[in-house]
């Protein structure tokens, strides 16, 4: 089990599809990144330190940072993998820390298993077909979109290895909609219509699910992104943020900015 850390923004630096006709061996390199790597169709057998994983079609492997990634053997011909790299964070903990899974109940940490059955989980590929297009686009949003699929694919990660609170597939997909589509309010009796259900039975399930609003969950995703955003764009108006993040204007904004976080977005 990998535990990473929900505390801090990562950047992914790498996203492509490989299609492998005879087969190859697999880079041998000590990457500062993590590599999500995830088997479209064929084997192969990869190396970490001195611990190999067979990882074959429709299972995804995470090689950690600083590790010695290598092969020994060649991957089955034809193979199709799609791989994504991205930065880690001091506060993450690695599998091999001794006796890790034991004691980490944080709810600050993604729990990850390193070799994942996506099977059940068709959600995993469609997010990193979303990723990697987001990754090679020219779109305004860009940067902040791939953040949001990135906490996205952790959560559904870490769904695969337990039980999830997340298994209503309408909560799924709002939530979803929420990340993607961060310029926009949605209402809930907006929700209730295009899911055909009572706005009561929308706003009980999705309090099941998340433990919160509809509303309040949209504002916090909201904040937490303009929080990202303004080290990044330090000569962009406020004004900018708040509409392109669906606040009315840039006053309504820093006085929920200030509310939440105890200091106006100006101070950041």
């Amino acid at each position: 089990m990998i535990h990473l850390s929900d505390t801090s923004e990562r950047r992914i630096t790498a996203c492509n599809i490989n299609y492998i006709p005879e087969g190859d061996y697999h880079p041998d390199r000590i990457l500062n990144q993590y590599d999500f790597l995830y088997i479209k169709s064929g084997t192969w057998d990869i190396w970490e330190e001195n611990v190999c994983y067979s990882v074959g079609e429709g299972q995804l492997l995470i090689l950690e940072p600083n590790l010695h990634h290598y092969s020994l053997t060649k991957s089955s011909p034809n193979m199709r993998n799609i791989y994504l790299h991205c930065e880690h964070s001091a506060d993450d903990i690695s599998s091999r820390h001794k006796n890790n899974d034991m004691y980490i109940s944080d709810d600050h940490f993604y729990h990850i298993p390193k070799l994942i059955n996506c099977d059940k989980h068709p959600r995993i590929e469609h997010l990193f077909m979303e990723i990697m297009e987001y990754y090679w686009s020219s779109f305004s949003h860009r940067t902040q979109i791939l953040s949001s699929l990135l906490v996205l694919l952790f959560h559904e990660l870490e769904m695969s290895g337990r039980e999830s609170i997340y298994t209503d597939p309408v909560i799924k997909d709002i939530l979803h909609r929420f990340h993607v589509c961060s310029d926009q309010f949605f209402s809930p009796q907006t929700l209730a219509d295009e899911y055909h259900i009572s706005v009561r039975t929308l706003s009980d399930r999705f309090h099941k699910a998340t433990g919160t609003s509809i509303h309040k969950y949209q504002m916090n995703l909201k904040l937490d992104f303009a929080r990202e955003q303004l080290p990044l764009y330090p000569n962009r108006k406020l004004r900018d943020i708040a509409l392109n993040l669906g606040f009315y204007d840039e006053f309504h904004f820093s006085k929920l900015y200030k509310r939440k976080f105890g200091h106006s977005p100006s101070e950041e």
